[in-house]
């Protein structure tokens, strides 16, 4: 068995280049009779073995393949979903007159390569003698290789979750997604231009003062108190006695904070006299730069998300508890709760079981209770004073019991924040009630929170929408031009917002960036992450179009040359919206920049 080349087109945010939505691996042989009749019952019994002692997850519903072709598709499978911590799915045979093509898993080129070539050396490998544990052993290590470089490998996967909601709703509403190569940690929605990044919820094009604010506590208490909005009064303290003096100075019950944390690290609630301080300002003090001491609002925990400057969900936020059986302690309760959270019945729907920490023991300290403690029958014992989801506290959605005049509230200082999405946490007796007749106070406004406690699918939309009311037009303009060499062609590098890609290189801003690219589908990814680029434009031939495939899911124009014909100009009219004959001579660039500047839509 033997390979000419292993051709692989990168994720394409609409399609890739035969079709689809995700990612698509070609796989071109010199002889594919020979490989389509290698497998056979013998053979695919020692690939199943081989792939179960590398621990290969297999598609439960997938059917074992039938020749060499599909075996080394399902094997490539397999690898990429091994190395990115998945479960495998069944590769789709996509329709393709240049190569015999499969449809797989989102995943970047330079990894779907590597395992491709795994995928060949493990299947070929199966042919001859040896072991399933002999040729296992052999892989071993190129096995290793291949989940390090996935693990070093941006993808949509490595995402945090909030983002993965986000990029499978962006994928839902026909949005260009794919994790920056340029700003490790953020996602690209949109393309070229149009281009907006996003930071966990955060689009980086919110507002620099909302942003701050939300930041920083004290200055959101400040801004939003000069603007009549009910907050909590509070101090700021740097050491330890400060925070006592403080404290008393307000009166006990106290929270004591970090001005500059999130996800309620370093946190201290109903701190409840001087003894506790220095601990809760130690802890506060390991989490952020200040400590800020407020009044302790003995009242039930709520979140406001407000999307689009429109309220999407009001959340009520319960600390987590076990029930006393009058029998076992706390530390066998909270071991109980776990394996009844795992099972499906647990008191509480939590997102997350329950942790020993320091906070824990905390909150059971300070109710003179410990682990070894046995709560009486029917006792319901508060094991945390935070509610957050990530700790074992569980929301519960009461957005419909709220009562207008707090959905104004909110509201409202979402418009002030000016920010695309806000996060506001606030204590209230009860939402049914105008927050003029209760106690009640703003906590904090938080401009990247999670969106994942509850209808994360629906509050990940609404964000979309807010950020991009015509999904079609986050997409970049593409235009493909089909020649041979042409010096005149390098000068279409230089015009202004266009990201070209041709035999010269690759070049953003008039600025050459790199060499002639490996393939269309890796300098289109280069193209659209950059936000000057408001067309894209690729100068390629038949030839590299055939060796390495397409890779562009839509061309808005195409040039064709008078005579173009066979299978590359039929699979590239397929993708166009629109196909001009490309004249020769002098002429050759006066259609393209003609095409770019309908294109280019400012």
């Amino acid at each position: 068995m033997s390979t000419r080349d292993i051709v692989t087109t990168v994720r394409s945010l609409a399609g890739p280049s035969i079709e689809g939505p995700d990612a698509a691996i070609l796989l071109a042989f010199d002889e594919p009779g020979t490989l389509t009749a290698a497998a056979g019952p013998g053979w695919v019994a020692r690939w199943q073995a081989v792939c179960s002692l590398l621990e290969l997850p297999a598609d439960e519903d997938a059917a074992a393949p039938v020749d060499g072709m599909d075996l080394v598709a399902a094997t490539t499978e397999r690898l990429l979903a091994a190395a990115q911590g998945r479960r495998a799915a069944r590769p789709r045979p996509a329709a393709s007159q240049i190569v015999r093509a499969y449809l797989i898993f989102d995943a970047p080129e330079p990894l779907a390569r590597r395992a491709a070539a795994l995928a060949m050396t493990l299947a070929g490998a199966c042919t001859k003698p040896g072991t399933p544990a002999e040729i296992a052993e052999r892989l071993a290590g190129a096995m290793a290789q291949l989940r390090e470089a996935a693990e070093a490998e941006p993808t949509i996967a490595n995402l945090d979750p909030v983002s993965r909601v986000v990029a499978a709703a962006a994928a839902t509403a026909g949005i260009a997604c794919r994790p920056s190569h340029l700003y490790p940690g953020t996602m690209v929605l949109g393309e070229g231009a149009r281009q907006v990044r996003f930071d966990h919820s955060l689009p980086l094009t919110a507002p620099s003062m909302g942003s701050k604010l939300s930041s920083d506590k004290l200055l959101t208490k400040r801004f939003l108190a000069g603007l009549g909005i009910p907050v909590l009064p509070c101090r700021i303290a740097t050491t330890a006695d400060a925070a006592v003096l403080a404290a008393e100075r307000i009166g006990f019950p106290v929270v004591i904070k970090p001005t500059d944390g999130s996800l309620s690290r370093g946190v201290m609630l109903a701190v409840a006299d001087a003894a506790e301080v220095p601990a809760a300002f130690a802890k506060a003090m390991e989490a952020g730069n200040l400590a800020m001491i407020e009044p302790y609002l003995d009242t039930p925990d709520f979140r406001a998300t407000v999307i689009g400057g429109r309220i999407a969900i009001v959340m009520r936020r319960n600390r987590p508890y076990v029930v006393g059986d009058g029998t076992h302690a706390i530390a066998w309760l909270i071991e109980r709760h776990n394996a009844d959270l795992a099972a499906g019945r647990a008191n509480f729907p939590a997102g997350y079981p329950l942790t020993v920490d320091g906070e824990m023991l905390w909150t059971l300290g300070r109710a003179g209770r410990s682990l070894e403690t046995v709560p009486a029958r029917g006792e319901r014992v508060e094991v945390r004073t935070t509610p957050m989801r990530s700790r074992g506290g569980y929301p519960v959605e009461v957005t419909a019991d709220t009562h207008p005049d707090n959905i104004q509230l909110f509201e409202r200082i979402a418009t002030v924040l000016d920010m695309p999405i806000t996060a506001l946490d606030f204590r209230a007796e009860a939402v049914e009630r105008p927050w003029r007749e209760q106690k009640f106070a703003i906590l904090e406004a938080n401009a990247r929170p999670s969106i994942t406690d509850i209808e994360a699918n629906r509050l990940a939309a609404q964000l979309l929408r807010a950020v991009f009311p015509e999904p079609a037009a986050s997409r970049l303009p593409t235009v493909l031009v089909l020649a041979t060499g042409d010096a005149a062609a390098a000068a279409l590098a230089q015009v202004p917002g266009v990201g070209y890609a041709g035999p010269e290189g690759i070049f953003l801003g008039g600025i050459r960036i790199g060499g002639e690219p490996p393939s269309l589908a890796a300098a289109h990814d280069r193209i659209v992450e950059d936000p000057t680029a408001r067309v894209a434009l690729h100068w390629t031939t038949a030839e590299r179009i055939a060796e390495r495939g397409l890779g562009l899911a839509r061309i808005d124009h195409a040039f064709l040359p008078a005579d173009a014909a066979g299978a590359v100009p039929d699979l590239v009219r397929r993708h166009a919206d629109r196909v001009e004959v490309l004249p020769a001579g002098d002429g050759t660039t006066a259609p393209v920049l003609a095409a770019i500047a309908r294109l280019d839509r400012r």
